[in-house]
């Protein structure tokens, strides 16, 4: 299964990753990205009939694709991963545009769930004028619609599975649909 956490900036993308990172035995894996940024993390422990491969870096407070540069080896990234177990990955770059990952995702059918984060757009400007002392706040309003319209896109196709979450659940709830999928696949 294939999981994209979308959301704007400041809604808790990173924070969901990092606390499925943290429930489980982690083990970074270099590659594409050099020896000093992991390209994935393998997660195992957490009672998923495979592991999870979290896409790209987790060192700065900013993660995950964001990192993965040039933007084509998120992709490459995907492929490389699919096949050896479940696939988690976000970023403020993918949230707002279908593009080739939005295609990517749709060629996998229900095996995939993009799940948005369900912020509000004060939250996620609250918490980027701590980080960034309000730096690009008209810009994270313009990308908070364009995730909404690429939300509604997915839905409307109807073809991967759409779910919406809070920050604060999201680790838990991916990791319900995770398991409930090792189940039914068992």
């Amino acid at each position: 299964m294939i999981v994209n956490v979308r959301g704007t900036n400041g809604s808790g993308k990173s924070q969901v990753i990092r606390n499925l990172i943290g429930g489980g035995k982690r083990a970074p894996i270099y590659g594409l990205l050099g020896y000093r940024q992991p390209e994935a993390y393998r997660l195992d422990g957490l009672g998923l009939d495979q592991s999870l491969f979290v896409l790209g870096p987790y060192q700065t407070n900013t993660g995950g694709c964001d990192c993965v540069h040039p933007y084509d080896l998120i992709t490459s990234l995907l492929n490389k991963y699919e096949p050896a177990g479940h696939v988690i990955f976000e970023g403020s770059l993918i949230s707002d545009n279908y593009g080739r990952i939005g295609e990517w995702l749709t060629k996998r059918g229900r095996e995939s769930i993009v799940a948005f984060l369900d912020t509000p757009l004060e939250l996620c400007l609250q918490r980027l004028r701590a980080r960034t002392e309000g730096a690009g706040e008209k810009n994270v309003e313009r990308r908070f619609e364009a995730i909404a319209r690429v939300r509604q896109r997915f839905v409307t196709e109807g073809v991967v599975r759409v779910v919406d979450t809070s920050s604060q659940d999201g680790a838990a709830a991916i990791l319900a649909l995770l398991k409930a999928h090792s189940l039914a696949a068992a």
